[in-house]
């Protein structure tokens, strides 16, 4: 029973793999290339597409699936800056992971929800409140670093170890945050990775910097300079080329800063960042007032104002289209709780009708299954009732073998008693009968010199025939009773007996026999 049990499951899961099509994972995918086209445009039009996906993926049990949607939820919120829903995100697809026992990706969980953390600690006003993120952050990127380190990858460890750098720089240990950017700096020279490398060098200058060692400050942002060139990264140089202006500024050589400043202030402007534009200005202006250069402050002062509206502006310009957005996303919200509801119509009748198909499939292996038992069993009982006969058969030729052997034998001492019994009869009847005759002879023998010499000769003959049918009957019943008799049985000695008897060629004998 156990083994057709087994049987029955192994079909259905067949039967289930078979009926299963890779819509799906299709439509999965599909909507996850929606979400992250959107990423890095509207938020809000990347957190749609991924929750269709996610629906698809829990309708159709995918955990997989499943899980890197909820990872990606949770980054989506982050970026929204709405922490308690990327922590709840990520914390779901933490578990889903952990139960298919997927450790590469179950490091990267570790890592984003290290990165929500930190997050959470730079936008707290609180002191306190920001260090405990700080350290709940570290905690997370350390049990993410102790997983990528067994896999090996050296990339996914360059994001970790940039991550610890950055969080041992939040809590001013900037040894291990030191440490940790020259491990980044290692991985990224290795891979090649040029952008990521002058980031990772333009990191160390800043620690550099807050120790104040500002020619090793210098040394690492020259090194970024170096590879941001290489790279044409706009921003980057743009950066460097503040954090200079900002040391030489420390050092009180204004010539140099300057220069760096309207360096940065150019590739800012070339990259369109604004924000950052009116940043550089409001150093300049804070330059030329500690050297109580006091026109050429209030001139940049001015600009940096000017900027700082302008940038209000399109902060204002940015609000109303983020309404617009989020009219839209409403709209969107409420075709998702259509969709849910269309997906949740078609994913019960896709499983009614699997149901149907479960049960049809069953009921025709079970079939099948009993149908075998039954041939089965009647195979078998038609071998037993063969069996029977031949043993009845056998049994009926040994008793009729028994009972021919019991026949011959009651024949064989039937036949011997007979032969004695004509024995004993020869031998006491006849043969005493013939002496009789023979001792009369003998009486007369002694009168038979008056008989006339004719009558002699016939005397004398008759006497020796009759002495030779006194020893004859004798042999008769010797060989009946022992020799021909015995040996060969009642016929043969008859047939003897007969032969014998015919050779006086005076008397013919008739023998009979039967059987």
């Amino acid at each position: 029973m156990i083994r057709i049990t087994s049987f029955l499951y192994s079909l259905v899961f067949i039967f289930r793999f078979l009926i299963a099509g890779p819509e799906d994972s299709l439509l999965i995918d599909k909507y996850k290339k929606l979400s992250d086209s959107y990423i890095n445009l509207q938020l809000d039009s990347a957190l749609f597409y991924i929750n269709i996906a996610l629906l698809i993926a829990d309708s159709a049990n995918n955990e997989f699936e499943k899980a890197r949607c909820l990872n990606k939820i949770g980054i989506i919120y982050k970026k929204k800056g709405d922490y308690k829903e990327s922590l709840d995100n990520l914390y779901k697809s933490l578990e889903i992971r952990k139960s298919l026992g997927d450790s590469a990706r179950i490091g990267s969980s570790f890592e984003n929800i290290g990165q929500v953390y930190k997050n959470i600690g730079l936008k707290s006003g609180d002191k306190k409140t920001k260090a405990e993120n700080i350290d709940t952050a570290l905690v997370y990127y350390h049990k993410s670093r102790k997983i990528k380190e067994k896999t090996g990858n050296p990339e996914y460890l360059g994001g970790v170890y940039n991550g610890l750098g950055i969080l041992y720089r939040l809590r001013n240990n900037l040894d291990s945050s030191i440490l940790y950017y020259n491990k980044t700096a290692i991985i990224y020279t290795v891979l090649n990775d040029t952008l990521k490398l002058a980031k990772t060098f333009s990191n160390i200058g800043n620690v550099y910097t807050s120790r104040k060692n500002y020619s090793k400050a210098i040394e690492y942002y020259k090194k970024a300079e170096f590879n941001y060139e290489a790279v044409n990264s706009i921003v980057g140089l743009g950066q460097v080329y503040f954090n200079l202006g900002s040391i030489n500024q420390a050092i009180k050589n204004t010539d140099l800063a300057v220069e760096y400043y309207q360096k940065s202030i150019e590739k800012f402007k070339q990259a369109n960042y604004k924000e950052y534009v009116d940043y550089v200005f409001e150093s300049l202006s804070n330059l030329y007032e500690n050297n109580k250069r006091y026109k050429d402050a209030l001139a940049y002062y001015k600009i940096y104002n000017s900027y700082k509206d302008s940038i209000l502006n399109e902060e204002k310009v940015k609000a109303i289209a983020e309404l617009e957005i989020s009219y839209k996303t409403k709209e969107k919200e409420q075709e998702l709780s259509l969709e849910k509801e269309k997906s949740a119509r078609i994913y019960s009748e896709k499983k009614n009708k699997e149901l149907m198909l479960y049960i049809l499939g069953s009921l025709i292996i079970l079939i099948l299954v009993m149908v075998a038992y039954i041939i089965r069993n009647f195979r078998q009982k038609q071998k037993l009732n063969i069996q029977e006969i031949t043993i009845k058969k056998q049994e009926i030729t040994r008793l009729l073998q028994e009972q021919e052997i019991r026949s011959y034998a009651a024949l064989l001492e039937g036949q011997d008693s007979e032969r004695k019994r004509i024995a004993e009869d020869l031998h006491d009847r006849l043969g005493s009968t013939l002496s009789t005759v023979k001792l009369h002879f003998q009486s007369i023998e002694k009168k038979i010199d008056d008989l006339k010499l004719d009558s002699k000769k016939q005397y004398d003959v008759a006497y020796n025939l009759l002495d030779n049918a006194v020893r004859e009957v004798r042999e008769i019943a010797h060989n009946l009773s022992s020799g021909i008799l015995n040996k060969f049985g009642l016929g043969a000695a008859l047939k003897d007996l007969k032969n014998t008897i015919e050779t006086s060629n005076e008397i013919k004998v008739d023998l009979f026999l039967e059987g």
